[in-house]
């Protein structure tokens, strides 16, 4: 049983949980004067999502419920790029509503540089590779299920 936890694909659904989980907490955004700022905001951020599907994934990926780990990696897949969308978008939308109203205004150009230097972090990577991870495992258990032989004793199917 050991080695079939092994490559089932249970430990890859561990490590993107485990990716999933620490994630939210590096930084996801830069904002000049402020820093860096993470997905969970003390706790208010969309980041706790993300962490709770980490761990419901992680004890799914550790049971080997193959379809759990699938929902919880395809859910925060989806929960990622809906973010990850959001954010970008909010960015330009920054952006040029700072061109629009500094026009004409001699700090134009510095609010201008302030405002181009906020962006994306290196935080997204573990998040995006994490629910990648935990889906594909999913996938790999559930795979590995279907193909493998009915236990001794085990009822024949249809009766």
């Amino acid at each position: 049983m050991e080695d079939r936890f092994w490559r089932d694909g249970r430990i890859i659904g561990l490590v993107g949980a485990f990716l999933l989980f620490l994630g939210p907490f590096m930084p996801v955004i830069r904002v000049p004067l402020l820093g860096t700022m993470d997905y969970v905001r003390g706790g208010s951020g969309d980041g706790m999502f993300l962490v709770v599907m980490a761990l419901v994934g992680g004890f799914f990926a550790f049971l080997g419920w193959s379809r759990g780990q699938i929902v919880m990696g395809g859910l925060s897949l989806l929960a990622l790029c809906v973010g990850f969308v959001d954010i970008s978008f909010k960015i330009v939308d920054l952006q040029e509503q700072t061109r629009r109203e500094m026009a004409g205004n001699p700090f134009g150009g510095l609010a201008m540089a302030m405002v181009h230097s906020v962006g994306l972090e290196w935080g997204w990577v573990p998040m995006f590779l994490g629910a990648g991870l935990m889906l594909a495992g999913g996938v790999v258990s559930h795979r590995s299920a279907a193909g493998r032989p009915p236990s001794p004793g085990a009822r024949p199917s249809g009766s």
